[in-house]
């Protein structure tokens, strides 16, 4: 599913599977009309997009239900954000949101959303960054990478673990080649060693939009990220969703491509790509991207 900029345009459902497929949603048509959102993500099994821009400022606080929810109320942050990055924790169904732009400063704080209870604070940041991306390596282990300060890209990533939130510290993590944001990331196995590897591929900064980037996790963080191939062309500033063992890339703010879906895929010698037959109706960048279960749609052959 892509929601989010442009504004007005309605939320897109795309099945991965079958290029041939028309999806719809099931019950009224989700159209949260955000868009530079932290991010979608299953809440209690029922998809919600939170935060970000509506046009201006202020920026909202406030998270929306995708679609019917009778038994659900929609949660709100202690801070507005635009820019952020999330992640869910599995085993405790709590998203995690970090960093960000409040519309005046750059963000360090962090926040924790679990169901049916207010926002909590979580464990700074150890600088303030946006367009940052965020990728659980474990059950309880969390990587930041990336980002801008407002001044400066860091090359450097953090790992938490977050076993016990109220401890939880960032410990130096693997470098990047090149610092940046409005990357896509997330956690693969390569096909020929099932090694775990996190994968990070363009970015806003000037020259590095096409590249691709991974660390090979059984190598420790001594071992810093490596160049494993280039895209296609320039993508930054859509959303990344990892699914099936591949990085798909959804959104991008080259309009050239900005309607194309990229999917990579890795090995132990490098990263592959392809432009998928899918794609969507509308260019979006800075918008959201999540994977729903099946139950919430309603897909046809067209061909």
């Amino acid at each position: 599913m892509a929601t989010g900029f442009p504004p007005g345009k309605l939320t897109e459902i795309i099945d991965l599977k079958n290029a041939s497929s028309k999806c719809e949603y099931n019950g009224n048509p989700p159209n949260p009309n955000v868009y530079k959102g932290v991010g979608g993500f299953l809440f209690s099994d029922t998809p919600m997009v939170c935060t970000g821009e509506l046009g201006g400022r202020p920026y909202k606080i406030d998270c929306s239900i995708l679609g019917d929810s009778q038994d659900l109320e929609a949660p709100r942050l202690k801070e507005a954000r635009i820019k952020a990055a999330s992640v869910v924790v599995s085993l405790e169904q709590t998203l995690w949101i970090t960093g960000g732009y409040d519309g005046s400063k750059v963000l360090l704080t962090t926040e924790r959303i679990t169901p049916g209870t207010p926002s909590e604070s979580g464990p700074a940041l150890p600088h303030p960054i946006y367009g940052h991306c965020m990728v659980t390596l474990g059950d309880n282990d969390i990587m930041v990478i990336g980002g801008y300060t407002g001044a400066t890209f860091p090359t450097e990533t953090s790992t938490y673990d977050i076993t016990d939130w109220d401890t939880a510290a960032p410990k130096a993590g693997p470098n990047l080649r090149m610092g940046n944001e409005g990357m896509g990331c997330g956690l693969l196995t390569t096909d020929d060693t099932g090694k775990y590897v996190v994968v990070v591929a363009g970015g806003s900064r000037a020259g590095s939009e096409q590249n691709i980037e991974v660390w090979f996790v059984d190598q420790g963080a001594n071992q810093n990220f490596v160049s494993k191939g280039q895209l296609p062309f320039r993508w930054y500033n859509g959303e990344g969703v990892t699914y099936m063992n591949s990085l798909i890339l959804v959104g991008n703010q080259d309009s050239t491509n900005w309607k194309k879906i990229l999917r990579i895929t890795c090995s132990s010698g490098g990263c592959q790509h392809e432009v998928m037959s899918q794609a969507l109706k509308d260019g979006r960048y800075e918008n959201v991207a999540m994977l729903i279960p099946e139950n919430f749609v309603n897909c046809t052959q067209t061909i």
